[in-house]
């Protein structure tokens, strides 16, 4: 059984670590995303936002956000330079598991769950072109995946951390209802128009789309529904009539030595939607300084409403993969083996844990599909942003990211409530934004401008300073801005300066 624990975790960490270096996706950029110089990176949470935008041309040369969270472990942390206690060597797994991790079970609670999501999400060569005061495209490639591991039973992750070797959970009927494994890599090629498309006054509504060429990498799904488990001990696992909708595409191989993906699957088609409407109480001219001796009227550089509030819908769409034959859903009730020993189980690659699960359970529901469909992480976006005075505003945005009950076929992201005071100015922005995610809870972090260089976490102070760490979040960016010249006027021929 230590032999097929330890395998079993080899190829679980391998798993986990070979879709963290491949780009894996999480809308993120929290605080900066609200920014009037979000530029071509506006463009990923709302194509509206592109419109009338600061700049003739953004050009982002690359960007990354990283993401993982998750509500189950902790590494202890002792500092910046001692987060897991990364500089000991440890004997083993156990020996890393004592030293380095905190676990959050309570035996005594029933229903308690654990949750995972790993994503990092890559922006290659991309630009924004403003047409027109009123008009604006964006065109760019990104390379995106997620992971999510979900609603799986607190006993069973406590079992698995443990190399099953926990006592107390032993001799135990459990059930896991709805635990699933969904990860998805691909290719977007997208396109995005947003425009000016009524202005009355001090009343301004813009709107915006992206079309999205997506050609999928490697993709596979896992869902348990009413898993009932018991192990004896250590060694010996009972399953009772339980079912799993599993699939894998055919491209890949997963191992404690590799993990490679042959080609690329077949394409598909995404969109996203987005409105911002804009309040300018000086109407076209206002530039954020309540006077009546100066306006920055035509001043494509200036920032002009007072107040903005804005909708988009994300991710719309989804791939069709190509089935591994040997990945298949079974019926219900398939899953059903009494005091299996496991000491005879042994998991080097993805395709023994494929072979293992044939043999065991060779049952198939009907005819074996070809294909399996993949959605994209569809999500809803809803911010509003005022302005205090001069570049000082407060924006608050609210990422909205479920997944729902039964979608088997879906990755998903993170749900993220932020406020974000911030500091504008052309060359210069930074920002403190406080947010609520529905992982790990609340979060304080930074982000900071400086001309060509974007870099920012959700959570730098929340993990810098806490006794365990269970979440990551970082993403930076660089790119070419290449702003609107400045012109302003003056009833009294005074200039001044704009933010």
């Amino acid at each position: 059984m230590k032999r097929f624990c330890r395998h079993t975790w080899s190829l679980v960490a391998l798993g986990l670590a070979s879709w963290s270096c491949l780009p894996l996706q999480a809308q993120d950029f929290t605080g900066y995303s609200g920014s009037n110089y979000a530029g071509i990176h506006g463009v990923y949470f709302n194509p509206a936002s592109i419109a009338d935008s600061r700049y003739a041309v953004d050009v982002n040369v690359v960007g990354l956000s990283f993401q993982f969270a998750n509500d189950f472990l902790e590494l202890r942390n002792d500092g910046f330079s001692g987060i897991g206690n990364l500089g000991e060597s440890y004997d083993d797994w156990t020996d890393f598991r004592q030293k380095a991790l905190i676990v959050n079970f309570d035996g005594a609670r029933t229903g308690q769950t654990a949750n995972v999501f790993l994503g990092i999400d890559v922006m290659g060569p991309s630009a924004l072109i403003s047409l027109s005061p009123k008009d604006a495209i964006a065109l760019g490639v990104r390379y995106r995946a997620m992971v999510n591991f979900d609603n799986v039973g607190a006993e069973a992750a406590r079992l698995a951390i443990d190399e099953f070797v926990y006592p107390p959970l032993w001799g135990r009927n459990f059930e896991s209802d709805g635990a699933s494994l969904d990860a998805m890599t691909w290719i977007e090629y997208f396109a995005s128009y947003g425009r000016t498309v009524w202005q009355d006054g001090e009343h301004v509504v813009k709107a915006g789309a992206t079309f999205k060429l997506l050609q999928g990498a490697a993709a596979l799904y896992l869902q348990a529904d009413e898993l009932n488990y018991n192990f004896t001990n250590d060694d010996i696992l009972t399953l009772e009539q339980s079912t799993i909708q599993y699939g894998h595409t055919d491209n890949f191989d997963v191992s404690r030595e590799e993990f490679e993906i042959k080609f690329f699957s077949t394409f598909g088609i995404g969109a996203d939607l987005g409105l911002i409407y804009e309040w300018r109480p000086e109407g076209a001219a206002y530039s954020g300084r309540m006077r009546d001796d100066a306006v920055a009227s035509g001043d494509r550089s200036a920032t002009r409403y007072k107040l903005r509030v804005g909708a988009s819908l994300m991710d719309l769409g989804g791939v069709r993969f190509d089935r591994d034959p040997k990945s298949y859903d079974r019926p219900e009730g398939a899953i059903d083996i009494d005091n299996w020993d496991l000491t005879v189980v042994e998991f080097d690659a993805l395709q023994d844990f494929d072979d293992t699960i044939n043999i065991r359970f060779p049952e198939q529901a009907g005819d074996l599909d070809e294909k399996f469909a993949m959605n994209l992480p569809m999500a809803l976006n809803l911010h509003a942003d005022y302005q205090l005075y001069k570049g000082l505003y407060v924006g608050a945005a609210a990422w909205l990211a479920p997944k729902s009950p039964g979608d088997v076929n879906k990755v998903h992201g993170i749900t993220r409530l932020s406020l974000n005071p911030r500091f504008e100015h052309r060359w210069f922005e930074a920002g403190l934004p406080l947010s609520y995610q529905n992982f790990t809870g609340a979060d304080f972090g930074m982000y900071l401008r400086l001309g060509p260089v974007v870099l920012g976490s959700a959570n730098f102070f929340t993990e810098a300073f806490s006794d365990g760490v269970e979440s990551i979040n970082a993403y930076m960016a660089l790119k070419i801005p290449l702003l609107h010249g400045r012109t302003t006027s003056s009833m009294e021929g005074e200039e001044y300066n704009q933010y």
